[in-house]
Formats: C-alpha cells, structure tokens, sequence
C-alpha cells in the first residue's frame, strides 16, 4: 500500500498528531544523543579521575610508608629502642597493602609498565626492610646498650682487667697501666661513636700495649697469660664489633638507597599519573569537542527533518483545502460544470464530496429554473397572442357597438319620422320590419362577440393568474438559488480560513 495514500486517508486529527509525533521523536532522539553524549563524557572523565587519584593517593601513601620508616628508622638507630622496630614493621606492611591495591588498578586498567613499576617498589621495600631487619639483628650483636651484646661482654672483660690491675695496688708499673686500659676504652668509645677504621688499629696498638706492659707488673706467668687471655678475648670482640658495625653501616647504605629508588619510583608514579590525567583530560577535551560537532550536526539534521516532515504533512493537509477553496470560488463565481477530484477518508475528502454533490444538486436546481423559466416564455407568448386576440375582439365589438348606436340613432330618426310619415308607415313597414330584423341579428351578433370576449377574457384572467403563480414559483426559485449562493460563499469563507 502507498504510504503517502495511507496517510492522506487518515483523519485530520490523526494526521497531526503522527506529524507533531515524528517531529518529537527526531527531537528527543536529538536530545537523547546529546545527553548520553555529556554522560558518557562525564563517566568518563569520573572514572579517569577516580582511577588516577587512586593512584596518586596510593603512590603518595606508599612515599608516606617509606619516609616514616625511614624516621623510626633513625629513631632506632639514636634511641636503639625495640618499640620502634614494631612501628617501623607496621610503616612496612601499609606500603605492601598500598602496593598490592595499587598493582590490582595497574592490572585492571591493563598497564604493563605501571605493574612492572609497582613490583619494582615492592622488591625496593622489600629490600628495606630486609636490610633493616639485618641491621637491627647486627646492632643487637653490638648491643643495644652498655650491658647486652657485645658491648656487655666487652664490659664485664674490661671489669675483669680493672679489677686484677686494681688488685696490683703497689706494683711496678700499675698506674701506667691502668692509664693505657683507660687509653683502650677512650679508643673504644671513639670507634662507636665515629666508626673511624683508625681507632680500630687504635684499639689493636693499645691492646699490644696493655699485653706488654702485663709483664712489666712484676706479677706470675700465671696472672700475665689471664691477663693476655683477657686482652685477647678484649681483641676478638672488639673486632667482632667492628665487622657487625660494618654490617651495620653496609646496611645503612642499602637501606637508604633502597628508600631513595623507593622514593623514586614514587615521584615517577605521580609524575606518570599526572600526565595520564592531563593526556585524559586532553583527550576528554578533544572528545568533548567532537561529541559537541556531532550533536549539533544531529540537531541540524533533526531541524531538518523536522522542516522537511512539516512542510510534507502541510502540502499534504493545504494543498487539497486550496483545491476545495478555488472549487469552491469557481462554484461562487456560476461555473458549476467542473467536479473537485480528491479522493481521500478524511475530513477533506468529505469536504470535497459535498462539494461535488452541491455543485451537482445545484446544475439540477438550476435545470429545473431553467424549465420554468422556458415554461413561463411560452406561456407568456401565449399570454401575447390572447391579448392581441381580446385587442381584435375589442375593436370589433367598438365596432359593432358603433354600429348599433348609428343604428339607434337611425332608428332614433325614423321614429321622429313616425309621426310625420304616418302616412307612410304602413309603406315603410315592411322597410321598418326588415330593419327591426336587420337590428335584432345585429345585436345578437353582438351578444355572441361579447360572449365570445368575455370568454376569451375569461381565458386570459385564467393564464395570466397561471402565469403570475410560476412567476412566483420562478421568484421562490431565485430566492432558493441566492441561498444557496449564500451557502456556496460561507463554505468558500470557511474553506479560506481552514485553508
């Protein structure tokens, strides 16, 4: 079936309703792409924004992690407390819960580099911690204060040699001596406190010392070999100490290169996280834009076919109503021989139907006039010919009655003549007779013509009463016909103002 003869088949209310429909639709779906448009926009730059200060938040919390380790980690190295190693622990295990939310971002949004990176942190702190971990079992070998470790055992050696030599009380060489032990602990201290290798040989030089000196104290073999035992043990410790303290130091260094590539890789996270966020917010820009150009040509093309689907639907609706109302005019004007071809169900179709069926009943209406009206001349011919009939008749009956009146004035005479031609009276009798008859076939004559006129009159009374009837007939036949030109002109207006 031909759409276009589908809807011209719909009624009016119909037809605007899927026009003003179709328009809606276009526009909707013009505002739908526009909002869906902005939202995927917004989702996008949300979850851009989510994403990368997640990363930023995790990377920055991590670099927390790490510089608050490395304060309990000074805190334990000046104050040599166990509590801080705890803290420490706990700095630790945050980063690594940090670290492993952030490797779970990297994988989701399929970032190789930014995984590769955030297990490159792990291994740094786990580097730091293990390093911490072995400077701490180091420091602890060393002594974590004067009476554990190996400072403890130096002491009680330290207190062992004092107290033999304070023991020597007025022996050769006692307070050199004992001034060379107090020499060797000044050495000690220096060495703990600096970590110089020179008060290391310090330490070795006086060890000597103390040994050769024991034997200048004027004391037994047995008490110089304890005392050279003591200096020994003193020796090994002391060396002990040292190496743990080179552990330690050797520690140290790792755990601050550790921290500082930790650190690094941070920075270089945020760094990479910030230009991710300016390379999105480019692109959501950029997006942005395009989604705007399309938008905007959607609602051209909406416009257009808005403007398009109007002007359709009005050239279907106003072009046949224009027909109707020139049909109409042309009705208005006496041209009634022409027929309105439009052949729709809808309210114009009916329109034009009624049109036609006027212009129809109005040719038989105004056939019908033109009967009466043809009816109406001959009669009035015949009416003509009456009168001239009743005109002759007239004259001759003036003229009979002429003759009548010149009779009786004859006569009129002959009976003045009477008296004085009595005499001849009975001469003229017969003469009189023949007159008398003469006179009484004339007035009967004259009976008849005026019989006659009377009855022609009669007739004309009769056809011109018939004639005055159809004469009114034909004037209700014109008041009819300017009703229904009235009509045909309210139809035209009201077809003009639809139109």
């Amino acid at each position: 079936m031909n759409p276009i003869a589908w809807y011209n088949n719909l009624k009016m209310t119909l037809k605007l309703t899927i026009g003003f429909g179709m328009v809606v639709l276009i526009f909707l779906g013009a505002v739908w792409q526009g909002t869906s448009t902005i939202s995927a926009l917004r989702q996008e730059y949300s979850h851009l924004l989510n994403v990368v200060e997640k990363k930023k938040s995790l990377l920055q919390g991590i670099n927390s992690n790490i510089l608050q380790s490395r304060r309990r980690e000074k805190d334990f190295i000046a104050r040599k407390k166990v509590k801080y190693i705890e803290k420490l622990n706990h700095e630790i295990a945050v980063s690594k819960e940090r670290l492993t939310r952030l490797s779970a971002i990297e994988d989701k949004l399929g970032n190789q580099a930014g995984m590769e990176a955030a297990a490159t942190i792990s291994e740094k702190v786990d580097l730091y911690q293990q390093s911490f971990n072995n400077m701490v079992k180091e420091m602890q070998s060393m002594g974590l204060d004067s009476k554990s470790g190996l400072q403890g055992e130096f002491r009680k050696i330290v207190h062992t040699i004092e107290v033999k030599l304070n023991s020597l009380d007025g022996a050769t060489m006692q307070p050199e001596t004992i001034t060379e032990m107090l020499k060797l602990r000044r050495h000690e201290k220096d060495y703990l406190l600096r970590g110089s290798d020179k008060y290391v040989k310090k330490v070795d030089n006086q060890l000597e010392m103390l040994k050769m000196m024991s034997s200048l104290l004027g004391i037994s073999e047995a008490e110089i070999n304890e005392l050279s035992n003591n200096c020994d043990k003193y020796g090994k410790l002391f060396h002990e100490l040292v190496a743990a303290n080179k552990a330690v130091a050797k520690e140290k260094k790792i755990l601050s290169s550790a921290s500082g590539e930790v650190e690094n890789l941070v920075n270089q996270g945020v760094l990479k996280s910030n230009a991710l966020m300016e390379k999105g917010v480019r692109e959501n820009d950029e997006n942005a834009a395009r989604m705007a150009k399309l938008t905007m040509l959607m609602a051209i093309i909406a416009l257009a076919l808005s403007v398009f689907i109007s002007l359709f639907i009005s050239r279907l609706i106003v072009k046949p109503l224009q027909r109707s109302v020139d049909f109409a005019g042309i009705i208005a004007n006496g041209d009634l021989s022409q027929q309105l071809d439009i052949k729709q169900n809808d309210e114009i179709g009916h329109l034009a139907t009624a049109l036609n069926e006027m212009s129809q009943k109005l040719r038989h209406l105004l056939g019908e006039i033109n009967s009466g009206i043809s009816e109406q001349a001959a009669t009035a011919t015949i009416l003509t010919t009456v009168a001239e009939e009743v005109s002759t008749e007239s004259e001759n009956t003036s003229a009979k009655a002429n003759t009548v009146a010149a009779a009786s004035e004859e006569m009129s005479a002959n009976t003045n003549s009477v008296a004085a031609a009595m005499e001849e009276a009975t001469t003229n009798v017969s003469t009189m007779s023949a007159g008398i008859e003469e006179m009484s076939a004339t007035i009967g004559e004259v009976a008849q013509n005026t019989s006659k006129a009377k009855h022609i009159t009669d007739q004309a009374v009769s056809q011109a009463q018939s004639a005055s009837q159809k004469v009114n007939a034909l004037g209700r036949s014109a008041q009819e016909i300017g009703k229904v030109t009235e009509t045909i002109d309210a139809i035209s207006s009201q077809t003009n103002l639809l139109a």
